[in-house]
């Protein structure tokens, strides 16, 4: 899957319920639903030629996230922020499961497939395109649906932004 799909996918089903939406911080659950890749297409695809390596084991997002909490915590942060991160990389991994996943790793070593760095695979991938397109329109209705759309079609797109930074604070 890609950024698009990922997010889309995740912020929509942390969303669908109200419950869960107040137990989560958005902007930490988006994060974490790209964290995987943004380790793994940076770090492990340029130096190991894994597009999928430490960013997508379990064992490494669980500790990184407990890291964070542990972090945030000695600084009186929100402790939603760690969890909300920890739940966006379980997303993440759930949604990658159609592939090739080091799930333990490190503790049980796996024979890492070679990988490249093709973005274009998304062209002559009907599921990868349709997971993509998907994400969009959920974003595009979560969008719509919290008043994104208005803000920005009323005051422009940086008056949005502004709203965002006035909520990261």
């Amino acid at each position: 899957m890609y950024p698009f799909g990922h997010l889309g996918f995740t912020l929509a089903f942390f969303h669908s319920s109200s419950s869960l939406r107040e137990k989560i911080n958005s902007y930490a659950l988006a994060f974490g639903a790209l964290l995987p890749d943004i380790i793994d297409k940076s770090f492990g695809q340029f130096v190991f030629q894994h597009g999928r390596f430490i960013g997508h084991s379990l064992v490494i997002g669980t500790t990184i996230c407990f890291l964070v909490g542990i972090l945030l915590k000695s600084f009186g942060k929100d402790k939603r922020l760690a969890s909300s991160l920890y739940f966006g990389w379980i997303a993440h991994l759930i949604e990658d499961t159609g592939g090739f996943l080091p799930w333990l790793y490190p503790i049980i070593q796996y024979d890492f497939p070679y990988s490249t760095l093709d973005p274009f695979r998304i062209l002559s991938s009907p599921y990868a395109l349709t997971c993509e397109v998907m994400g969009i329109i959920l974003l595009g209705l979560l969008a719509y649906r919290y008043g994104y759309i208005t803000i920005i079609k009323e005051h422009g797109l940086g008056a949005l932004i502004r709203v965002f930074l006035d909520d990261l604070k």
